[in-house]
C-alpha cells in the first residue's frame, strides 16, 4: 500500500512538470529560496551571494519567457465569466481582475525586453506600472475570495438549518480552506507590490523572499490540488 502510494505520487509529480503552471510555480519558488539564500550569505560569502543573484536573475528571466501570450487566457476568462457569471461580484471582480492581469503582461514583457536590450524602455517607470497593475489585480482577487467566503458562511447556515449530510459540510469546509489560503497568498503577494510601489512602506530584500516564499508555495499546493492523476 506504501508502494503504490509513492508510485502515485511518482506520476502525478511527473504530470505536475508537464504542466507550464507547475513548472512556472516550482521555478518561482526556486526564484525566492535563491533571494533568501543570497540575502543571508551577502556578509559570509559574497562569491556566493552573486552567483546566486545571477541564477536568481536568470529564473525571472525565464518566467517572462514562460508568460508569453498568456494574456490570451486571461481575456478568454474575462470574456467567459462576463458572459457566464451568474453572481454580480464574482463577475465583476473577475473580469477586472484578468483585464489588470492583461495589462500588467504587457508591462512585464515590456521590462523583459528592457533587461535584455532589446527594447529601449524607462525600466523604473515600467517597473512602478508593473507593481500598480499587480497590485490591482491582488485587490479584486482579494474582493472576490472575501465575497465567496461570505458566501460560504451562509451555505454553511442553511446546511446546519436542513441537517445536511456530512459530506456537504465537509465540501464547505474544504471550500473554506481554499479560500483562506486564497487570500494570506493574496496578502503577501499585496505586500510584495506595495513594498515597490510606496517608499513611505518599503521591503527589504529579505523580507520580499520570506513572503515570497511562502506565497510560491501556497501557489505550488494550489495547482497540485487541482492536478488530476
Amino acid at each position: 500500500r506504501k508502494d503504490a502510494r509513492s508510485v502515485l505520487f511518482f506520476f502525478k509529480f511527473i504530470k505536475f512538470l508537464e504542466t507550464v503552471t507547475g513548472r512556472d510555480k516550482l521555478i518561482r519558488t526556486s526564484q525566492y529560496v535563491c533571494k533568501i539564500l543570497g540575502q543571508y550569505s551577502s556578509v559570509s560569502d559574497p562569491s556566493l551571494a552573486k552567483r546566486l543573484q545571477v541564477l536568481e536573475s536568470h529564473m525571472s528571466q525565464g518566467r517572462n519567457v514562460f508568460r508569453l501570450f498568456r494574456s490570451v487566457t486571461s481575456l478568454n476568462l474575462a470574456i467567459r465569466t462576463y458572459y457566464l457569471e451568474q453572481d454580480v461580484v464574482v463577475r465583476r471582480t473577475t473580469v477586472s481582475k484578468e483585464l489588470c492581469m492583461i495589462v500588467w503582461l504587457l508591462y512585464d514583457h515590456a521590462s523583459w525586453l528592457g533587461k535584455i536590450g532589446a527594447l529601449d524602455v524607462d525600466l523604473k517607470s515600467i517597473s512602478r506600472r508593473t507593481s500598480q497593475f499587480w497590485l490591482f489585480s491582488i485587490i479584486m482577487d482579494l474582493t472576490r475570495s472575501f465575497h465567496q467566503l461570505w458566501l460560504t458562511h451562509q451555505a454553511e447556515q442553511r446546511a446546519t438549518k436542513e441537517d445536511a449530510t456530512s459530506d456537504v459540510f465537509e465540501q464547505i469546509r474544504n471550500r473554506r480552506n481554499e479560500l483562506y489560503l486564497v487570500i494570506v497568498r493574496s496578502v503577501l503577494d499585496g505586500r510584495i507590490a506595495l513594498g515597490g510601489l510606496s517608499t513611505r512602506f518599503p521591503l527589504s530584500p529579505l523580507r520580499t523572499g520570506w513572503y515570497g516564499l511562502v506565497s510560491s508555495l501556497i501557489m505550488t499546493y494550489e495547482a497540485w490540488q487541482k492536478l488530476q492523476c
